[in-house]
């Protein structure tokens, strides 16, 4: 379990990365639907070890990093010819990994 002080919750203390291949599986003039399957790689600044002695403390961190499958869905919705609403949901497989993840997503888009 990890344990941070208040002033070392000021900074993001996880990230991630993803890498994948989609498909579309359907595509009209009004909407396009598609499939992607990708790496996700989480890393998280976890605390390994707190010390104190004496009025010192020593605190002992480091970087988790776990590796995990992730399926999406996603739609590409056009609302004009350029302009595009853009929904995706994810779910992140707990597969060798410390997390099982949700995505849920939306924004526009601009085709030129």
């Amino acid at each position: 379990m990890s344990f941070f002080e208040p002033e070392e919750m000021d900074y993001f203390n996880m990230s991630t990365f993803s890498l994948g291949l989609g498909y579309d599986f359907h595509q009209s003039e009004s909407v396009i639907l598609s499939g992607e399957l990708a790496y996700l790689r989480h890393t998280t600044h976890e605390l390994l070890g707190e010390l104190t002695s004496q009025g010192v403390t020593i605190r002992e961190t480091y970087n988790k990093v776990t590796h995990a499958p992730r399926l999406q869905l996603k739609a590409r919705v056009f609302l004009t010819d350029n302009f595009q609403f853009v929904p995706a949901v994810a779910y992140g497989i707990r597969f060798r990994s410390q997390y099982t993840s949700y995505w849920l997503r939306a924004g526009l888009a601009y085709s030129f």
